[in-house]
């Protein structure tokens, strides 16, 4: 009821310990108590210990913990320490670490991205590849679903075309990024042209287009106002065999409303009630707001 009203009332640190990134850490009050706090894996060896380790093995200890430190400094709010400790540990790294630190370093990177902080992602990313590291799917995948999420589109299509350059082939869940970072663009409707582009080489290169994909095209077509597109795309949804979501009603009905077509509006509500779904606060939000 409260639905049908709302529709009605609308109409970086280098190599040395003694750079400038490591004193600028170092000093950093988070920064000093998570070393005073170190896991036992950063943890310094006995002395016992110390003269069974060769210089090699120090750095490798110290490369990885640097790393690891980096993630605990996000989540502690120094983004710009995180990511001097980073740059500072990849400048040590020996390549017998290569695994074990990338994922470290995928793990960081959504935790920069998460929180908004894509130059530091990139300054991050820039020196795992110039310390010989190579990036993995995950690490475009990641990097390229926060710059969607930061409405970044031309990052997201430089780090796409990058990663089919180093033989990378983009999985379904990273092509679903870049049609976001498109569908999220200001430049609407020229980036909405793009997302379907996307959608399409997906098919060619044999990827399944999922349910994610068909409502991430219908948020675009909602963004931008096209109730065409939006009624082709439905079909594609239909011809495939997937079933909407309650995601898929609401974006048909915040288009419906934009568009100014209530009794259109009135008819996918009562499709979303018919599968069971019901309105949730988002839904009712963009009734109520427009």
């Amino acid at each position: 009821m409260l639905a049908h009203l709302a529709i009605c009332a609308l109409v970086l640190r280098g190599s040395s310990c003694k750079s400038n990134a490591h004193i600028h850490a170092t000093r950093h009050p988070a920064l000093t108590h998570l070393r005073t706090h170190a896991s036992p894996t950063a943890a310094a060896p006995s002395a016992a210990d110390s003269t069974h380790l060769d210089r090699r093995s120090h750095q490798r200890r110290d490369a990885l913990s640097e790393v690891r430190l980096a993630r605990r400094l996000v989540h502690a709010g120094d983004h710009l320490a995180a990511v001097s400790c980073a740059t500072a540990g990849l400048a040590a790294l020996p390549a017998a670490d290569a695994s074990v630190v990338v994922r470290e370093l995928n793990q960081l990177l959504c935790a920069l991205g998460d929180g908004g902080h894509l130059d530091g992602a990139q300054a991050v990313f820039d020196a795992m590849v110039n310390s010989g590291l190579q990036p993995t799917q995950v690490t475009y995948g990641t990097l390229i679903a926060r710059a969607g999420r930061w409405r970044q589109p031309r990052r997201a299509v430089n780090l796409y075309r990058e990663m089919q350059r180093r033989g990378l082939e983009p999985d379904i869940k990273t092509c679903n990024s870049l049609i976001n970072a498109f569908v999220k663009s200001d430049d609407q409707p020229k980036d909405l042209s793009k997302a379907v582009a996307v959608a399409a080489s997906m098919r060619k290169r044999g990827l399944v287009p999922t349910i994610v994909t068909y409502n991430t095209l219908l948020d675009g077509c909602a963004r931008a106002g096209n109730a065409t597109l939006a009624a082709a795309t439905l079909l594609e949804l239909q011809r495939a065999r997937l079933a909407p979501t309650e995601r898929t009603f609401s974006i048909m009905i915040r288009l419906s409303v934009t568009t100014r077509k209530l009794d259109d509006a009135f008819r996918w509500l009562a499709k979303m009630e018919k599968h069971g779904l019901t309105p949730n606060a988002a839904t009712d939000s963009s009734l109520t707001h427009g």
